[in-house]
């Protein structure tokens, strides 16, 4: 049977690759609707980030994992974190459902009414997959991961670059969002065999959710944060000048997020499994940190002084000036280990 050192290091290398194959797709995808769509179509869509993010974070209360941390988890656990994420991301797309006109108002977009009713659906292909992703995380099992994530953005891609292409403007950025959400949903459905049964405790709901809620205020707090910057840009400035700083955000974020989603990815579930051990587990965190600092650091400084040559290399001269807004973000994402 393997150590769980060996199921770690497998982990990571199964981690990075998920995470480099599933950045490197989306990345790719970025550079071909960066040609194909304008500054504005992509500031239509970043206009609603704040309300998806915290809207999903929200519907999932923290229970993905709180299932994760938890050591003895049982099948009422499972089931019971299953009906519960379904039915939160279905109200909360009913309240963003009906709330889509005043958001609109807000920004006298009309067009974002038809675009954040769509874009809601990811809602509740997330819930469905809140068990399936618990258990692969528990297990350690990133291989599958690798496998799922994989297909997830590959269907993304596929569908953003053909709505793209026929002209469809911003709603190629919201179809390749919902068409990889269904794809991932239907790969974790197929991959992973657990499924649903009539078991429901609030005992075991509250118990998890003793945890889960922390977790969640921590998401949202982050998430409104990122995104809050965003939301009002859109409003006071125009949706091109949003785009840039997005566009010059992307880059440096996207590098980080492959080093930092890596080791975290993994360090979570294998630190869950010594938390009775809180020498070992201050000793995995103080690696974690200096082994991402080790490499972002490098990193985040030779985007910022390439950040010119990269715009016009990678987007076009159309986004050149998302330069400064790519440079503030290195300093920014360097900081985050």
């Amino acid at each position: 049977m393997e150590s769980l050192n060996q199921r770690v290091s497998k982990g990571v290398v199964w981690a990075f690759l998920e995470k480099f194959c599933t950045t490197g797709v989306s990345f790719l995808v970025t550079l071909v609707l960066a040609r194909l769509l304008t500054p504005a179509d992509y500031g239509t869509v970043a206009l609603l980030a704040i309300f998806i993010a915290i809207a999903n974070a929200l519907a999932d209360c923290g229970f993905g994992q709180a299932l994760v941390q938890k050591k003895d988890a049982t099948d009422v656990d499972f089931n019971s974190v299953f009906y519960a994420s379904v039915t939160l991301s279905v109200l909360l797309y009913l309240v963003l459902f009906v709330s889509a006109p005043a958001i609109a108002r807000f920004y006298s977009t009309w067009q974002l009414v038809a675009i954040l009713r769509v874009m809601s659906v990811t809602l509740i292909f997330n819930a469905v997959n809140s068990v399936q992703t618990a258990e692969l995380n528990r297990g350690l099992l990133f291989n599958l991961s690798f496998r799922i994530n994989l297909i997830q953005s590959a269907s993304g891609a596929i569908a953003g670059i053909l709505f793209a292409w026929g002209g469809y403007g911003p709603w190629a950025l919201v179809w390749s969002q919902v068409i990889g959400g269904f794809g991932g949903m239907l790969a974790r459905w197929f991959v992973i065999k657990w499924r649903p049964r009539l078991m429901f405790s609030w005992r075991s709901l509250m118990g998890l959710f003793s945890f889960g809620w922390k977790m969640t205020v921590s998401t949202v707090l982050n998430s409104a944060m990122n995104n809050l910057s965003g939301a009002l840009i859109g409003k006071i400035y125009t949706k091109a000048d949003l785009a840039f700083v997005e566009k010059g955000q992307s880059l440096p974020f996207t590098g980080m997020s492959v080093v930092n989603g890596t080791v975290e990815k993994v360090s979570f579930p294998a630190l869950s499994k010594l938390q009775d051990q809180s020498d070992r587990v201050r000793e995995g965190m103080r690696a974690m940190i200096k082994c991402i600092t080790f490499l972002v650091f490098p990193l985040m400084i030779g985007c910022a002084v390439c950040a010119s040559r990269l715009v016009r290399l990678l987007y076009g001269d159309q986004w050149i000036p998302a330069v400064p807004y790519m440079q503030v973000a290195c300093f920014t994402a360097a900081l985050w280990p």
